[in-house]
């Protein structure tokens, strides 16, 4: 990576790392100078045949000249499988995708990861005493003058040709990740109807139970009430009409336990219809 140093101003370049795989990866940025440089992003999640552009910015120096211990510095670029078959997948539970990737790196081994170093380096713009030590052009019809003008239109074509590549990079990038983000938006909200839908059912299904238990409780009134009566049957009888009695009660038990399995009959019927529908 190559930097101009120009003193008073920072100096932007930026990167493409392409996803060429059939599944997302997870990807960081390291720098073995923090203080002299910033990433963004530093670390998040490529969708699988897509990438994703990364600036890294050196901060503006008080001088244009090389910074002592800048010949070592460098980038570290990591990338690592993601288990989730889709970015959206991964992000289910972070807050973002820098929070994604930590957790994949914190989670595979070490032998996984794929590195890549690059180095630094660094480009002085040329000082006025040079451009006047500079040997004079040839005198052949001023055609030195003309050389070093194309020469630099040329170098000017392609500065602006490579800032306009950048620019197109960083565009496609935040094209992506809004369609990603509008992409998440509508898996949220199906699922959300499908919660909404689960309630309503669970809702539907609890007032069922609850007709079921009303039905129950009608029945055991039922039940106590010809209990009642059937006690009350017995009493002040005499002696000779309790035989009578008694079998007026056998009879009356008789006829209760027939109206009990009869109820029983029809709540299992109501049991049945509730469970197949």
């Amino acid at each position: 990576v190559k930097f101009d140093l120009v003193a008073g101003r920072s100096v932007e370049r930026v990167i493409r790392l392409q996803n060429n795989t059939t599944h997302p990866v997870a990807f960081k940025v390291k720098t073995t100078a923090p203080k002299r440089y910033f990433v963004r992003p530093s670390s998040g999640l490529i969708e699988a045949k897509t990438g994703v552009t990364v600036r890294l910015v050196m901060q503006a120096q008080k001088t244009s000249a090389r910074p002592v211990g800048a010949e070592k510095d460098k980038f570290l670029i990591q990338a690592s499988k993601v288990g989730a078959a889709s970015v959206s997948e991964a992000l289910r539970g972070f807050e973002s995708e820098e929070k994604a990737a930590r957790a994949v790196f914190d989670s595979v081994e070490r032998t996984s990861i794929q590195e890549r170093k690059l180095a630094c380096s660094f480009a002085a713009p040329p000082s006025s005493s040079m451009l006047a030590a500079a040997p004079p052009p040839p005198a052949a019809g001023g055609r030195g003058e003309a050389s070093r003008g194309v020469a630099s239109g040329m170098g000017g074509s392609r500065e602006g040709g490579s800032e306009v590549e950048a620019l197109r990079l960083l565009l496609e990038s935040e094209k992506q990740l809004t369609e990603r983000l509008a992409s998440e938006l509508r898996q949220e909200k199906k699922r959300a109807l499908e919660l909404e839908e689960k309630q309503d059912r669970l809702q539907r299904e609890l007032r069922d139970n609850e007709d079921t238990v009303k039905a129950l409780e009608e029945l055991q009134g039922q039940f106590k009430a010809l209990q009642a009566e059937a006690r009350s049957k017995g009493k002040g009888e005499s002696k000779d009409g309790e035989k009578t009695a008694a079998l007026a009660v056998t009879g009356g038990g008789s006829s209760l336990n027939s109206t009990l399995l009869l109820m029983l009959i029809t709540l299992l019927c109501v049991l049945f219809f509730r469970l197949t529908t």
